[in-house]
């Protein structure tokens, strides 16, 4: 937890490691039915942003969430200079409304 004392810490490298168990393709599921498409074809939708993305890290991304329980998902952070955390928290949440943003926190994806 962040209090006063820790809340500047600056970001040099973050690396999260994400296995999936079953969230991601009921997440996909209640969403595809929420919008009135099979999970099939709302899966092909979302793999076919993959072709569009103009960030390679939304790319994997994309291509990971056809295929989740298959590989591990890898997210690694790394700005060219540290970072306020609270900053880098601040970015991942604009990054759907401003994807330029990926390149200044230094965002990968990767599946493997």
């Amino acid at each position: 937890m962040l209090n006063g004392n820790n809340a500047d810490m600056q970001v040099i490298s973050m690396t999260m490691n994400y296995i999936d168990h079953g969230l991601v393709p009921r997440a996909l599921g209640a969403i595809a039915a929420a919008r009135g498409l099979p999970p099939q074809a709302f899966v092909a939708f979302v793999q076919s942003q993959s072709a569009t993305a103009q960030n390679p890290a939304y790319a994997g991304f994309f291509r990971w969430l056809g295929n989740p329980g298959k590989q591990t998902l890898s997210i690694g952070i790394k700005p060219d200079q540290p970072m306020p955390l609270m900053q880098v928290v601040a970015t991942l949440g604009n990054l759907a409304s401003m994807p330029e943003l990926a390149k200044q926190i230094g965002l990968s994806v990767q599946a493997h």
